[in-house]
This record gives C-alpha cells, sequence and structure tokens, in this order.
C-alpha cells in the first residue's frame, strides 16, 4: 500500500515538472498555471 502511494508520488511529480518544462519554453500568456507550478 505505501509503496504503491510513493509511485503515484513519483509519477505525478515526473509530471510536474514536464508541464514546468513546456511552461517555460512556450512561455504563453498562461503564466497563471506556471507560476502555479513554480510555487
Amino acid at each position: 500500500m505505501r509503496r504503491k502511494m510513493q509511485h503515484r508520488e513519483q509519477r505525478s511529480h515526473a509530471r510536474n515538472l514536464r508541464t514546468q518544462c513546456t511552461v517555460y519554453k512556450k512561455r504563453q500568456p498562461s503564466d497563471a498555471r506556471g507560476s502555479h507550478f513554480k510555487n
């Protein structure tokens, strides 16, 4: 159970990093989402 939770957290973290990267690359007006990920 604990292991599953950890795995899920890792996956979500990786997803966040990926979205952050895309936001940085694009630098679009949708900065609200970017700032949310930065904080």
